[in-house]
């Protein structure tokens, strides 16, 4: 039975809420309350008592309302997920440090590094202020917007993947950009809808039809894209979806049939993608120029790094463009030595275990479902990006986060940073 709208009751609850600073635990707080007190309503009103003595006796035993809100206020007061907070410092400082030592050795020209190291900053600055403000964001407001989303960013992939053939404009720059840049906010912005969506119970028969659509055609739309990079981030994000909101294994499994069956048909419609994976396999032929610079230069890399004896001449990948975005790592361990590289995979696994274990302190299933998805995106983007440069996955477009300079991605990890913190700081909260 629901005493809840008993004035007394109401009075009481108030009193405690008021003493607890934190709204968002307040209606949790009153169904707390009210589940204890009709507890003990019951058990004196079948002692043969009142129900209006039952009620003052119970909250008579629940104690001085103001007490018990100081205590409540103590227990339910946010904290920030401060490990996962100083990680993302730490990593972005690495970063800069690198591209502060690049411009040392003066692998681009002057104006070039200063506005990389200029525009890093900018992001550190902006990326702490966006943090703190999805910090006090309360989450839950994105969730009615889920399928919006999807149908928006399903449709703004399509037209950007198939306007510029249609226009016959598909080698100006401004394109590429646009594409290269859904690339890689597309998996993210797919995870904040399909987390809404998955977060209610899906998962029943009548919708196994359904819930393939949702789920595999952004893989389709990627393709249009012209890149593998979004399909596989996005492949393991849908791997991890699945679990966390309990599907069957048997989604789990054709999920991983279909997505073998898209990479398979991209990898065979684009032979470059075969000579990467060729490249892979022996870095010696033709096409395993760039696998044979990236092993070169890390195992002359040694303990301590080469930044003051560096032989652009010997090693010519030094210059190339792509060295402070998807090869910085590889930089790293040859300036600074194979410590500083063993000292950022050790960083990263305890980045990963810190986000493993604020998925599993997550009550509400879509905070729980938000902070998996995002944790599987930033889990893959290290993963990869330490594999690609030892020579152990085909070479692809995948930067190591908050390191690698790009301020478009960067920014888009530091808001599923801000997200996570978001989630974490009501962590407590039960879902509807």
């Amino acid at each position: 039975m629901d005493w809840m709208k008993n004035e007394k009751i109401e009075v009481y609850m108030e009193l405690v809420c008021s003493q607890i600073k934190f709204k968002d635990i307040h209606e949790n707080i009153k169904e707390e309350l009210v589940d204890h007190i009709n507890n003990i309503v019951e058990e004196n009103m079948e002692k043969g008592i009142s129900l209006e003595e039952s009620i003052d006796k119970a909250i008579k035993q629940m104690g001085d309302p103001y007490i018990l809100g100081k205590e409540l206020n103590k227990v339910h007061k946010p904290k920030p997920e401060w490990s996962i907070l100083a990680l993302t410092l730490v990593f972005t400082l690495i970063g800069i440090v690198a591209l502060y030592v690049m411009s040392l050795q003066g692998l681009w020209t002057d104006w070039r590094i200063k506005g990389m190291i200029k525009n890093s900053s900018i992001m550190f600055v902006s990326g702490i202020a966006i943090i703190a403000g999805l910090y006090f964001f309360d989450y839950r407001r994105f969730k009615p917007f889920s399928k919006y989303l999807y149908i928006g960013i399903s449709l703004l992939a399509i037209f950007t993947g198939g306007f510029y053939r249609i226009f016959n404009i598909d080698t100006t720059e401004l394109v590429f950009k646009v594409n290269r840049n859904l690339a890689y906010i597309a998996p993210f912005l797919y995870a904040i809808a399909l987390s809404g969506i998955f977060s209610e119970d899906r998962w029943q028969k009548n919708k196994i039809f359904s819930n393939l659509i949702i789920l595999f055609l952004p893989m389709i739309i990627f393709l249009r894209l012209s890149t593998m990079t979004p399909v596989i981030m996005y492949f393991t994000m849908v791997l991890v979806l699945i679990f966390i909101s309990k599907g069957s294994v048997k989604y789990i499994f054709g999920s991983i049939g279909a997505s073998t069956v898209v990479a398979s048909f991209s990898i065979i419609n684009q032979p470059y993608k075969i000579e990467r994976l060729k490249a892979m396999l022996n870095p010696f032929r033709d096409s395993g120029y760039m696998n044979v610079q990236l092993r070169k230069l890390i195992s002359s890399a040694g303990l301590l790094g080469n930044r003051i004896n560096m032989d652009k001449t010997e090693m010519p990948i030094l210059e190339s463009p792509v060295m402070h975005t998807d090869y910085i790592f590889s930089y790293i361990i040859y300036a600074f030595g194979w410590l500083m590289g063993i000292f950022i995979i050790v960083l990263s696994i305890v980045f990963f275990v810190r986000l493993i274990k604020t998925v599993k302190s997550i009550e509400d299933s879509y905070g729980r479902l938000l902070v998996s998805t995002f944790s599987s995106l930033f889990i893959f983007q290290f993963v990869y990006n330490i594999l690609m440069v030892l020579g152990l996955v085909p070479v692809a477009g995948i930067s190591m986060p908050f390191i690698s300079y790009g301020t478009v991605l960067n920014m888009v990890n530091m808001i599923m940073i801000g997200i996570i913190s978001s989630v974490y700081r009501r962590k407590d909260l039960v879902g509807e």
